[in-house]
């Protein structure tokens, strides 16, 4: 498919305004005189949030991190709505390449919404009920994070990944109160490749002791909508057109017998990538998945029928689809009174994505590799808990592909897990007094859990902010339970 289409529903407005002054920042007489603890050191400055920002009933900030000479990384992070110094700590990271995890605060997990265009609510299905929340942008040059002049943004994977674990030990070293709880790290859509990477360098240094280890359990990671290997996205569309699961859209007999006839050269190439990780290999095999099976949805999106982001949808925003609903957040970022209060300083251009640190990115050989070592790698040697969310309304990362890429895993509870059955997951509504609501289905067998979410598309967070919610929820207490019986976690920190 045409790497556009992995790109979340994110806006690209262009606002331009005036330099103001920053919010005073909270300095440290000040934020060690109340009940909340703000940092320790001298560290960097954080700003203290309100309504006015972001309405909710806990405490959050805003600040940014000094990553090397040239960069600083922007975050915005949330405390649990209750006991936020004994509950985990849950790092945000949207995709992309290029995309601002701002999006994922106020279009998704995040403690407030939007009730119009400049004032927000309290989200009552936040993530922050049950874990701190810390949202960040990255690499350098996305949203309200920064390069220099004469600095350049991180491009690869392995670059990023290096000022992530920068970001990390400042953060950690400033507030070690919000880790007692562990550490988790959330990533959607293109952050399935960020996410098992990133997570991985970071356990590679724990693992060996390393002086610069970072001194935090990392309990899990979560993947929603995630990118980790995008062959399985193509190889899921005849399950999921061609045959009765196909609710909304079915394919005629003629496409359908020629995706068969097609799907047994890409199932040979999607292997022949998996065991080469050569990055020519794995960019032919995409290709021909998108000329010989992704080819027959576009012709959908092409007509504007359908939007890859969420099969339910029109493409109303040709070529990438992304509904106007989605422009929100960047317009209410792109406020200067807004980045005032936040800390900004001189005025920045708010971009929900950098479509031109996008371009750069997907230039990169290693724009077609999978991640699907890295997550092996994670299960095996990390002993780190992995959870899969994917939106079946999705087709820029299919459920049916999903379902698929995980039973075929490489790791050592595969065989367990491919011969564990689906199963119907629920959730209480609260609209209708705790009822239990069937949210999707879910699979598991020891430290991996996939689930489908009905009635959602690629932002699945947000599209079943309650069932989401919920899931998560369970999941962070059921890896806190096992590495407290089983010790899960084996790197002591």
């Amino acid at each position: 498919m045409p790497f556009a289409t992995l790109l979340p529903l994110l806006a690209a407005s262009f606002v331009y305004g005036l330099a103001l002054p920053a919010e005073r920042p909270l300095h440290q007489a000040l934020l060690d005189s109340s009940s909340h603890s703000f940092g320790h050191g001298s560290g960097f400055p954080v700003f203290q949030q309100d309504d006015d920002t972001c309405k909710t009933n806990t405490t959050h900030f805003t600040g940014k991190v000094q990553v090397s000479a040239g960069k600083s990384l922007f975050f915005w992070f949330v405390e649990s709505v209750d006991d936020a110094q004994n509950k985990p700590t849950v790092v945000w990271l949207n995709g992309g390449p290029g995309a601002s995890s701002m999006v994922g605060l106020f279009e998704e997990i995040g403690p407030c919404e939007f009730l119009n265009a400049n004032k927000t609510i309290e989200n009552p299905h936040t993530w922050a009920n049950f874990a701190n929340l810390l949202f960040l942008d990255q690499p350098a040059g996305v949203g309200f994070s920064t390069v220099v002049a004469g600095e350049t943004s991180p491009v690869t994977l392995g670059e990023a990944s290096v000022d992530f674990a920068a970001f990390l030990h400042s953060f950690v070293s400033q507030f070690p109160e919000y880790f007692t709880g562990g550490l988790y790290i959330a990533g959607e859509s293109f952050g399935g490749r960020y996410t098992p990477r990133f997570t991985a360098d970071i356990l590679r240094k724990q693992i060996a002791r390393a002086a610069d280890a970072l001194p935090v359990r990392i309990m899990g990671i979560a993947l929603f909508n995630a990118l980790v290997d995008g062959m399985y996205t193509t190889l899921g569309h005849y399950e999921m057109f061609c045959t009765d699961q196909a609710d909304l859209l079915r394919f005629n007999e003629t496409v359908c017998t020629a995706m068969a006839a097609a799907i047994p050269e890409a199932e040979r190439l999607q292997r022949l990538c998996q065991a080469t990780y050569d990055s020519y290999i794995c960019a032919a095999a995409q290709s021909y998945g998108q000329v010989n099976l992704y080819k027959y949805f576009q012709e959908e999106v092409d007509a504007l029928r359908r939007s890859p982001y969420d099969l339910r949808l029109s493409c109303d925003r040709p070529p990438i689809c992304i509904p106007s609903t989605e422009f929100s957040v960047e317009s209410y970022l792109s406020a200067p009174e807004i980045q005032s209060r936040l800390g900004i300083g001189a005025y920045l251009k708010y971009l929900s994505i950098n479509f031109a640190l996008n371009t750069q990115w997907s230039a990169q050989p290693e724009i077609s590799l999978p991640s699907t070592s890295e997550v092996s790698y994670l299960l095996d040697e990390g002993k780190i808990a992995v959870l899969a969310v994917n939106g079946n309304y999705d087709v820029s990362i299919t459920s049916t592909g999903a379902w698929r890429e995980y039973d075929e895993l490489p790791w050592s509870g595969s065989m367990p897990y491919r011969l564990s059955p689906r199963r119907d997951w629920y959730f209480a509504e609260a609209k209708n007094g705790g009822e239990l609501r069937k949210g999707g289905q879910t699979k598991a067998y020891g430290r991996l859990k996939l689930a489908g979410v009905d009635d959602a598309g690629h932002m699945s967070p947000g599209d079943q902010k309650e069932g989401v919610a919920s899931l998560a929820r369970a999941w962070i207490a059921e890896v806190a339970g096992a590495a407290a019986r089983e010790s899960l976690i084996p790197v002591e920190v």
